[in-house]
């Protein structure tokens, strides 16, 4: 409802980012997705335009925290996957 009322704010739905965690767990990965959340999507956003205004093909993907990857989309919208990926990239 509020991304159909106001689509420029960055939303954080605590089922979406931590279904199974307690609640304190719960309620401090949503705040810490909220809060870097605005300026993680906008840089992710900014990105991918940027590669694909050069013809960059191949779809950008994102380091996790836990290892592996993520489309940037799931990025831009739960980048607390992304906390700390930097020195899983190593």
């Amino acid at each position: 409802m509020i991304e159909a009322i106001a689509p420029e704010v960055f939303v954080s739905c605590s089922v979406e980012i931590a279904p199974k965690w307690g609640e304190y767990e719960r309620t401090t990965a949503t705040v810490l997705n909220a809060y870097i959340g605005p300026l993680t999507a906008r840089y992710l956003g900014n990105l991918d335009a940027q590669l694909k205004a050069v013809r960059y093909r191949q779809p950008l993907q994102i380091t996790q925290c836990g290892g592996g990857s993520i489309s940037v989309d799931k990025a831009m919208g739960e980048p607390l996957l992304t906390l700390d990926s930097g020195p899983v990239s190593e």
